[in-house]
């Protein structure tokens, strides 16, 4: 955006040599397809007809933007730096970065809304506190179903979610549940909401012991069959699709 704001910039515009820059700062979400479709595009534009003066005082604006902008960055990654060191001199840290999936900003975002975990001696009070335990709608002899009350700590829902999302691919009870559910219906958010109540119980069965995570033979063992069955039902839906 710094460089390229009017279609005559895209016109000019070295693809090769911008396609490094935009496949980091989208995290590899575009390349060069987008760049040559914004190239074309740019051909049959004719944009916003400008002065060169104008065309300075349009840079300095977006720079100034810019520049606002990694400031405010700087300065949330030092927050969350701080925020990393403090939560590190708690024993519950170790014990939610032992999970494979948590990282340390993960791990600092849960102790940050939760405080004290000791004050949590069942998941059901963790799972409240975040808004997703269930309630019903009864009227008369209507019952209505069952859904995630969403009551709670909005920001404590989000961190769970992320937290539920990345240990579902290498936590084996986590995993489990989440398979479980995938092989019955294929709703990949809802199925992650459902498998957070197993990460919940572990995160307080452990913090009860004062234990780091260590995965069972068994659960693996487990685990590596239902991935064979949810492979299989993958590979009969692709060809199914395919015929």
């Amino acid at each position: 955006l710094k460089d390229y704001f009017l279609p005559p910039h895209y016109l000019k515009m070295d693809i090769e040599k911008v396609v490094p820059e935009i496949e980091r700062t989208s995290h590899d979400q575009y390349g060069r397809a987008t760049l040559q479709q914004l190239k074309e595009l740019a051909q049959h534009s004719i944009g916003i007809p400008v002065e060169d003066v104008h065309e300075i005082s349009i840079s300095i604006t977006i720079q100034s933007w810019i520049l606002s902008i990694e400031l405010l960055q700087q300065q949330m990654d030092q927050l969350m730096s701080q925020m990393i060191y403090l939560t590190q001199q708690m024993p519950y840290f170790k014990i939610l970065t032992s999970l494979k999936g948590i990282s340390d900003k993960t791990a600092a975002f849960f102790i940050a809304e939760t405080r004290d975990l000791s004050q949590f001696d069942h998941y059901k009070k963790l799972e409240k506190f975040a808004g997703l335990n269930l309630k019903q709608s009864q009227s008369g002899q209507y019952v209505g179903r069952r859904r995630i009350s969403h009551i709670g700590n909005h920001r404590l829902r989000w961190v769970l979610y992320k937290m539920t999302e990345e240990t579902a691919r290498y936590v084996p009870e986590v995993r489990m549940k989440f398979l479980r559910r995938q092989i019955k219906q294929r709703i990949y958010r809802k199925n992650v909401v459902a498998s957070s109540t197993t990460l919940l119980k572990l995160i307080v069965a452990m913090v009860k012991k004062n234990k780091v995570y260590e995965p069972t033979k068994e659960n693996i063992k487990a685990v590596e069959i239902l991935e064979i069955k949810y492979d299989e039902i993958k590979s009969a839906k692709r060809r199914k699709k395919a015929s």
